[in-house]
């Protein structure tokens, strides 16, 4: 998990963990790879909790940590110019 955190900002955070597994068989045949995560913002835009499971059918292509990384820079930077907007919006109807 530490090399698809690499670039990450870790400064924003209060409080960030996550946890990583393997599971083998079952079908489809092929290596699953799971990561959850929990990651508590500084600011106020909120919380998020993450669980990500991965079925590679041939080679590890993508992993669960990865995919819960791009997941997490999304919802908080989308929520935070959600944010903008909304405070933007009701900073113009007071005028």
């Amino acid at each position: 998990a530490k090399s698809s955190f690499k670039r990450f900002n870790f400064e924003r955070f209060k409080k960030i963990g996550g946890k990583t597994g393997t599971l083998r068989g079952g079908t489809p045949n092929g290596q699953r790879d799971w990561f959850v995560m929990f990651a508590k913002d500084k600011g106020d835009i909120g919380n998020i909790s993450i669980a990500v499971m991965n079925i590679n059918l041939e080679k590890w292509r993508i992993k669960a940590a990865f995919l819960a990384k791009l997941i997490t820079n999304f919802y908080f930077n989308r929520v935070q110019v959600d944010t903008v907007r909304l405070k933007l919006a009701a900073h113009d109807k007071e005028k």
